[in-house]
């Protein structure tokens, strides 16, 4: 940092204990908001020096009475921009596969997402940069902790989701995020409704103020992953962006591609967020965008790139290295579920219904007061949960995958028993996700 001035460490976490839930004896600090400063150690950086791989979704649910129109444009206009940043579609000398991966409509089920994820961070190594871009209908299921602030999980639909279920961001995190180890950079877009904290990263960017915020519950990891999310948790992100070429597009993607231009000078992850806000304000839309992180860095100094020529590090870019001296899921509080009601004009919330999959809030009272209440509630409770070298499937229950989101055991049994299975929410409109 200039000025001569030396850097302060990154505030200690509460501890995250490695095996177990361990009830805390006095009440855990507050959630930390902190401007972060260059680390003591060195190095704190390392180049994008290995792979570069790209998973990229896109769902127009086509035929259904939920159908949207921009999705796939949105995968094509980002393979576009990651192809004219460096990214290369043919396979590099001695690989058998090419760096990208899309699945577009009838392929983007449920088993190919997460078979794609999977793809994503195979073999990763220190070095690495991966992109995820997801657009499509997203909603809400009732947190299987009760970890998140509205008490809600972030969910997926896959064009089977009424079939084969949703794919919740506890899930993703566990897949994507954990998976990766220090040095690694993720890049993920996620243009769909209650998409805010998509990916359970612990810090989101303060707009305007180069700040970041801690979660009340932060899951501390090593890589580094970055979440550019189309709307906070409680609003719906739209699909009727329009693109140079006129198609439509999600409104984020859009903005995106409009601020990311090939060949301009690289932004601050801060004046990222906020010329993504602007764009998307000029643009008439209401929803605001968001960008969270595994890791919590000099927000209004670190440029945001995808290996333009502009970028640091011989045109790649630089990877910040782990500053979280805490690693696992911290649980200072848990929440009641806050779902939103239902929308009788919204043809995906009529689909959800039909397949039992819509949660209102008079079901999810009714829950709580068999399940819960009966036992002093489990909003206010604290206690630090641990995850065994970053990996989530230390705090959950282990359960049979593949049915709505059936990875958490005997706790999701028990909220569809008490809900006629019927845990899920979501909030859509014609053009929204």
């Amino acid at each position: 940092m200039s000025g001569g001035k030396v850097p302060t460490p990154l505030p200690a976490a509460p501890q995250a204990f490695p095996n177990s839930f361990v009830p805390a004896q006095d009440s855990s600090p507050e959630p930390r908001c902190i401007v972060a400063e260059p680390p003591l150690q060195h190095p704190s950086e390392i180049p994008v020096v290995s792979r570069k791989r790209a998973l990229l979704v896109g769902i127009n649910y086509p035929g259904t009475p939920a159908e949207l129109s921009g999705c796939v444009n949105d995968v094509h206009n980002i393979q576009n921009m990651l192809l004219a940043s460096g990214w290369k579609d043919e396979a590099p000398s001695g690989v058998s596969e090419s760096g990208f991966r899309v699945l577009i409509d009838a392929d983007a089920t449920r088993a190919n997402l997460l078979a794609g994820v999977d793809w994503l961070v195979r073999d990763a190594r220190q070095g690495d940069s991966l992109f995820f871009l997801y657009s499509g209908h997203g909603g809400q299921e009732i947190h299987p902790q009760g970890l998140s602030e509205d008490g809600m999980a972030d969910t997926l639909l896959p064009v089977d989701f009424q079939a084969a279920g949703q794919i919740l961001d506890t899930e993703m995190s566990e897949r994507l995020v954990s998976q990766l180890p220090e040095g690694v950079k993720l890049t993920a877009l996620i243009d769909a409704c209650h998409s805010g904290t998509a990916l359970d990263l612990p810090w989101t960017l303060l707009p305007g103020q180069a700040a970041w915020k801690e979660e009340t519950n932060p899951l501390f990891t090593k890589s580094d992953a970055i979440l550019l999310s189309g709307c906070a948790d409680d609003q719906t992100s739209s699909d009727g962006g329009r693109d140079r070429y006129g198609r439509p597009g999600g409104a984020l993607t859009t903005a995106f591609c409009q601020v990311m231009q090939p060949g301009a000078a690289p932004l601050s992850h801060a004046d990222l967020l906020v010329q993504l806000r602007q764009a998307m304000e000029r643009d008439g839309f209401s929803q605001v965008p968001q960008l969270s992180s595994s890791q919590a860095f000099e927000a209004s100094q670190s440029a945001f790139t995808l290996g333009s020529a502009h970028a640091l590090a011989g045109g790649q870019g630089l990877i910040p290295l782990n500053r979280n001296p805490t690693l696992g899921q911290v649980v200072r509080q848990r929440f009641e579920p806050q779902p939103q009601p239902y929308d009788e004009e919204s043809p995906l919330h009529a689909m959800l219904l039909e397949a039992g999959m819509f949660c209102t809030s008079e079901m999810v009272a009714s829950a709580l007061e068999t399940m819960f209440l009966g036992e002093g509630g489990f909003a206010g409770t604290a206690a630090e949960a641990p995850m065994d070298g970053g990996m989530q499937e230390k705090i959950y229950a282990d359960g049979e995958n593949g049915q709505n989101g059936g990875m958490f055991g005997g706790l999701f049994g028990a909220v569809g028993a008490a809900l006629g299975d019927t845990n899920a929410e979501y909030d859509d409109d014609d053009d929204e996700y």
